[in-house]
């Protein structure tokens, strides 16, 4: 028998009838999926990207497969030779002729201009519209913001400024600012590198809003903190923010000292820490309602609750050679205008649930390629990035519509290394044959009937309609 490795099963194939050998054997149902149930075909006709009359690919060619080659795995626009130039099947899969030249793809980004951006965000947000759900659930809307810094190692991209990043100070960077909600992105802007992320909330949840018709609870961290920022957000729906500096808000109440205060309030009233977890000494998690912050004089609704945490954290430290570990007790607030049906154990649930946003944020720069822009152009790293972002919610409803329970909420570079990165033999769109090492085949199989099930209902639907 073969022997098996970690990079998969190999097969070996002689050219023998209409036999093709592919190195992405499971491909076949994701781009039926995107093609037949997600019709990013259809979706992507609105794009008015001029291309030349003696163009061997459309516009939507282009956009619907580098969606298609971002799913499956292309970070940078560089490699699309070195990995697909050869796959002939995986070209008829995605109805073109071959798989177009990486220089071709470059040229296309860069005739993006601010109208066809905006064509791709309609696009984002019809499909959302379409596959989100959300007017289906009985739940509040609660949409995450925050922001990240993409590094930029050319000096002469495009509207890109040295920002915030700690790790490549003086660097060119962008700002990419996202709402999420359910697991999916509903918003999304590029920005210069020295914008501060409080200057573009207003523009993400605005978008957002669009998107969703109805946001009921906003959760931020304490960057986002500001004055100008709380002052917006209290004319807004239910907003729910967390600071670290317990000081700018209460020395909004007049309190110069505002963290001294808080901390020797906590010290004066030790009965009031409530826990909210119990374990080892280092895990211990409590909280305390502190008081209703007045945060500006002239604006008498603007009143802010304060839920003080207190939470002992393990640090690991190096002196002379040894490693020695203490516990630090860290005291922070967050800050929200939630008050009925809202103790402080169910505030530190609801805001600490925003966590998540930062698996998500990995997963969009790790599994897809956001961090690796492909131009100097702004507008074509912005079309870029929508199409990442589109990628990513693609892969969310294809793992919620076709995959097995057990693996909703893998990784897309697990669901590849399983599923679509498979070398196999096909003779038609659903006649696959896997290497006898290929452990997954029944997974696969259950995948296949998914897909199939559902082209059968929308075809039933659109017959029938």
């Amino acid at each position: 028998m073969p022997r098996k490795n970690k990079s998969g099963p190999k097969i070996t194939v002689g050219q023998s009838g209409k036999n093709t050998a592919t190195g992405f054997g499971g491909s076949a149902a994701l781009i039926k999926y995107l093609n037949d149930v997600l019709n990013f075909r259809r979706r992507f006709s609105v794009v008015t990207v001029r291309k030349g009359k003696n163009s061997t690919f459309t516009t939507t060619d282009m956009l619907f497969t580098l969606l298609a080659l971002i799913m499956l795995g292309c970070d940078r626009i560089g490699h699309i030779n070195d990995r697909f130039r050869d796959e002939e099947l995986l070209a008829r899969q995605l109805g073109i002729v071959r798989i177009f030249d990486q220089s071709t793809a470059s040229r296309f980004l860069v005739k993006f201009g601010k109208w066809h951006v905006k064509q791709l965000e309609r696009v984002l947000i019809y499909l959302i519209e379409c596959q989100g759900r959300f007017e289906k659930t009985s739940g509040k809307n609660t949409v995450d913001f925050d922001a990240s810094d993409l590094t930029r190692s050319s000096h002469k991209s495009e509207g890109a400024k040295p920002g915030r990043n700690k790790k490549n100070k003086g660097k060119d960077s962008y700002l990419i600012s996202c709402g999420f909600a359910d697991g999916q992105v509903v918003a999304t802007d590029l920005q210069s590198g020295n914008t501060h992320c409080s200057q573009v909330l207003k523009t993400v949840f605005d978008k957002a809003m669009a998107t969703l018709k109805r946001i009921d609870m906003v959760r931020l961290d304490a960057g986002y903190i500001s004055a100008k920022t709380l002052r917006w957000l209290l004319e807004q729906t239910v907003s729910l923010t967390s600071s670290e500096k317990i000081a700018f808000l209460i020395a909004c109440n007049g309190q110069a000292k505002g963290v001294e205060d808080a901390k020797e309030y906590a010290r004066k009233h030790p009965g009031r820490w409530i826990p909210y977890k119990k374990g080892s000494k280092d895990k211990q998690i409590f909280v305390m309602n502190f008081n209703n912050v007045q945060l500006f004089d002239k604006y008498p609704e603007g009143r802010v609750r304060l839920v003080l945490v207190k939470m002992n954290q393990k640090v690991k430290k190096c002196k002379k050679n040894k490693v020695r570990w203490h516990t630090k007790t860290r005291i922070y607030a967050i800050a929200t205008n939630l008050t009925r049906g809202y103790g402080p154990r169910q505030i530190f649930k609801a805001y600490h649930q925003r966590q998540t946003i930062e698996l998500m944020f990995r997963e969009l720069k790790n599994s897809f390629s956001v961090e690796k822009l492909p131009s100097n152009k702004m507008n074509a790293n912005y079309a870029w990035f929508l199409l990442n972002c589109l990628a990513y919610n693609s892969a969310y409803y294809f793992r919620r519509d076709a995959l097995p329970m057990t693996y909703r909420n893998s990784t897309m570079s697990t669901i590849r290394r399983k599923f679509l990165e498979i070398p196999a033999i096909l003779s038609d769109v659903w006649n696959i044959t896997f290497n006898s090492n290929y452990r997954y085949i029944r997974v696969y199989e259950q995948i296949v009937k998914n897909v199939q099930k559902l082209i059968l209902e929308l075809t039933h639907a659109k017959s029938t309609g």
